[in-house]
């Protein structure tokens, strides 16, 4: 039961919450880079973090897709 609760409810609030802050992340450090001309590295190292949370919160929505989808089995 606790089980089906993670995987019905948790995972997927949690994907959509990596995406958001990914995003968030990327954009806020690629502007702040725009606005002050300051160097790129740092930015651009925060902007690759962003995009790998996002990668990651995809992975775990297709992932909990996927598990709805699989018959059960026992």
């Amino acid at each position: 039961m606790f089980e089906m609760i993670i995987s019905r409810y948790v995972r997927p609030v949690a994907a959509v919450v990596l995406v958001l802050v990914g995003g968030l992340f990327c954009h806020r450090s690629l502007s702040f880079a725009a606005e002050t001309g300051a160097g790129y590295v740092a930015p651009a190292m925060c902007a690759f973090l962003g995009v790998n949370l996002v990668v990651i919160g995809l992975f775990f929505l297709l992932s909990s897709r996927d598990e709805e989808n699989r018959p059960e089995t026992e």
